[in-house]
């Protein structure tokens, strides 16, 4: 299954499962997005931890993709390292507004890496949230 289908299920069945659309919450999945997406999941599956799932919401437009992903990557590592589990980081990289939330993984679902790319009106807290909510993880 490509990152743009898997992505966009898991962005739907989120949102749906709190009485919401994805455009709802203002969610983006063009090309650029994908792309982004496959970076990111590729070294969350590589580098973390069955136990914990990786939540990183990110302003649109993504105009630098390469360097948010390593720059995203490179904080996801230092979040592992750190022990951050809960605690989100946020800040502007390339432009974009980041929120990284590491959450201990749930057996109701079992992703590694979530991801959502969304205009700049939505708050990407209220994002991560229902991601939280739906993994069936305590804020």
């Amino acid at each position: 299954m490509s990152a743009k289908v898997s992505q966009k299920k898991i962005a739907t069945q989120i949102a749906n499962s709190n009485g919401l659309t994805t455009s709802d919450l203002g969610l983006r999945f063009d090309k650029v997005v994908v792309g982004l997406f496959e970076s990111l999941g590729s070294c969350v599956e590589e580098s973390v931890s069955p136990a914990i799932t990786v939540l990183v919401a990110i302003t649109a437009p993504i105009r630098l993709p390469a360097k948010t992903a390593a720059a995203i990557q490179e904080r996801i590592r230092i979040s592992i390292e750190a022990g951050r589990l809960g605690e989100d980081f946020t800040a502007k990289i390339n432009g974009n507004k980041v929120r990284l939330r590491l959450v201990s993984s749930s057996s109701k679902h079992t992703q590694k890496f979530i991801g959502f790319v969304h205009n700049s009106s939505i708050a990407s807290k209220r994002i991560l949230n229902l991601a939280t909510k739906w993994l069936g993880v305590e804020n």
